[in-house]
Formats: C-alpha cells, structure tokens, sequence
C-alpha cells in the first residue's frame, strides 16, 4: 500500500478502538488469517485500505490524506 506510511500521522497499527485516525491495509493486518480466496470472493483485494477517521483536527487530516496519496503516485 503505497499510500499507508507516506502521512504524518501513519502508523502501523492494528488497534481500531481509538480516538486517532486509521489507516490499514486489512489483508496484511486485521484479516492476514483470513484465506484470500475469502476476501478476494468478496471483492476485496490487494488495492484496498481502510479509513477510519478520528477525532483530529479536520484540516490537518485533509493535509495529511493530501500528502500519502500524494506520495503514493510520486514518481
């Protein structure tokens, strides 16, 4: 996941009961046992990241989401 690691408030974790913003990649972290003939029957693949938004000052988000998808599709 490009995108995950390129923000200044990413971290990797897997704790989705907190007041921060969350950014994952759910086949790598919260369902990693789970078969991937499962999640890819479902539609999920590779591509997707879970979002979970926190209790953060709005525009520092926007920054921050603006600046790891940036860097996900820098050069």
């Amino acid at each position: 996941m490009r995108c995950i690691g390129n923000g200044d408030r990413d971290e990797r974790v897997t704790n989705s009961g907190d007041s921060r913003s969350l950014i994952v990649d759910p086949t790598h972290v919260t369902h990693r046992e789970v078969p991937q003939r499962y999640y890819e029957a479902a539609g999920v693949g590779d591509n997707l990241i879970r979002l979970s938004i926190g209790l953060e000052n709005v525009d520092d988000l926007i920054a921050d989401l603006d600046q790891a998808i940036a860097g996900a599709y820098a050069a």
